[in-house]
């Protein structure tokens, strides 16, 4: 099968728009539109650097877990979605402006070949690797 793109990205939350409120400060995140699920829960749609994320309500008795402390640790909490990723200019810069607007940044930024990256926690259980190449 070949894949021309990814289509979007869904994260469930506990408040579609508090959590959309996070990504359009510190992601740049655009507003597409807001709009009811089938089972009438309300669905922000956001777009990021060309990519669609859904931002929905858990289904019925799921919630958000307490995060663990670091990666790799917090991949075992989720539900299949370890991360997604973030490429940015400059991860010095990054996490200068993400860390003087409060956002908790879970480690140091560290290097692995030509990539350097670090991790940050955003809303409802979501952790956000940003990185440089």
């Amino acid at each position: 099968m070949h894949i021309e793109a990814i289509d979007h990205l869904h994260i469930y939350c506990d408040n579609p728009q508090q959590s959309a409120a996070f990504y359009q400060q510190h992601l740049s995140a655009q507003w597409i539109m807001a709009k009811q699920s089938p089972d009438g829960r309300e669905r922000v749609i956001l777009d990021i650097a060309g990519h669609v994320i859904v931002l929905g309500h858990f289904p019925d008795h799921f919630s958000a877990q307490p995060q663990a402390a670091l990666p790799p640790e917090a991949y075992a909490q989720g539900l299949g979605l370890a991360h997604f990723g973030v490429k940015v200019r400059s991860v010095a810069q990054a996490q200068l402006e993400l860390s003087q607007n409060n956002v908790v940044c879970i480690d140091a930024p560290k290097r692995e070949g030509i990539t350097q990256q670090f991790f940050i926690k955003a809303p409802d259980g979501v952790f956000i690797e940003v990185s440089e190449y």
